[in-house]
């Protein structure tokens, strides 16, 4: 079995198959050659690795329809995972890991544009009563998003 397919870049001039049959026609640079069946789908693309700073690349799947990537916590900051192809792992959906439908063109699980960091005092309960801590908190939140602290 031999298939093939043109890649991302594939102009008219770098991908002259006929048709997905067989090996790559002459000029091989917009051409990619796979030996199993059906393996000339053309994958999604997705953003991959640790900080989402990555350009979406096509996914190793072919199978993948999902991109997923960690979930922003308004106040909190991001959920540790990574962006990756494929659905969120087990019963992180919603939780931890937000997931979107692929497609061929672009990364569907680019990273949200955040704010400015900034801290709130925090408190704790001590001896009956809320005290507060002599460390503040770094609070995160997503660009637009107000700036908010709370006490008891």
């Amino acid at each position: 079995i031999l298939c093939n397919r043109p890649i991302e870049s594939a102009t008219t001039t770098t991908y002259t198959n006929k048709d997905g049959c067989g090996k790559c026609a002459g000029e091989t640079k917009g051409c990619k050659q796979c030996n199993t069946d059906s393996c000339n789908e053309i994958p999604i693309k997705c953003v991959q690795g640790a900080d989402g700073n990555a350009a979406a690349t096509e996914c190793t799947d072919v199978k993948a329809t999902k991109c997923s990537k960690p979930k922003f916590i308004e106040y909190t900051g991001f959920s540790a995972g990574n962006y990756a192809c494929g659905a969120c792992a087990g019963d992180t959906k919603d939780k931890t890991c937000e997931e979107c439908d692929g497609n061929q063109k672009d990364g569907c699980n680019k990273p949200i544009t955040t704010g400015d960091d900034y801290k709130c005092l925090s408190y704790e309960f001590k001896n009956d009563k809320f005290v507060k801590k002599t460390d503040k908190t770094t609070c995160k939140i997503k660009s637009g998003s107000p700036i908010l602290c709370n006490r008891p």
